[in-house]
């Protein structure tokens, strides 16, 4: 989450999600969302998720990680899934994942928020439970050598 924004800003176009993880298993699925995250003098205590707006979403299985580097544009990663690739436990892996494209005004005083998750339930959207289906650990790195970060397009004002 970002700090309160200090003026308004537009985000539109193709976003992406530059995420170095690892797992203990050999296949991880990413799901990740964009949110406008309301002020905090509008949230509501007791309340998961806080308060805010999802705006768009992405997703990627890492063993369908391999891009088809014909068909992928500086701002949309493109991937075949014709060649599924299991990942090394422990590795860690750059994935690029494509997150749908939107227009947004993040107003001054809202945050923008990214979450993410290695499932697609009703608890990553409305405080649901996990049904452990899949059991392993995974591990998002962010550091000077793995520097996980997000991909906006910013429109000038």
């Amino acid at each position: 989450t970002s700090d309160a924004l200090q003026e308004d800003l537009e985000v539109t176009g193709s976003i992406i999600l530059i995420l170095y993880a690892s797992s203990t298993e050999k296949d991880v699925d990413f799901y990740a969302r964009l949110v406008d995250q309301a002020p905090d003098s509008e949230q509501q205590p007791g309340v998961v998720p806080p308060r805010g707006r999802i705006l768009t979403r992405g997703w990627l299985k890492a063993s369908h990680r391999e891009k088809d580097t014909r068909r992928c544009k500086d701002y949309r990663p493109y991937y075949a899934h014709r060649n599924p690739v299991p990942v090394e436990p422990g590795r860690i892996y750059p994935y690029e994942i494509e997150i749908w494209p939107t227009s947004n005004i993040f107003r001054k005083g809202h945050r923008i928020r990214l979450d993410i998750s290695n499932g697609d339930s009703p608890a990553f959207d409305f405080g649901g439970h996990h049904f452990g289906l899949k059991v392993g650990k995974d591990m998002i790195h962010h550091d000077k050598s793995h520097g996980s970060h997000l991909i906006l397009p910013v429109i000038p004002k």
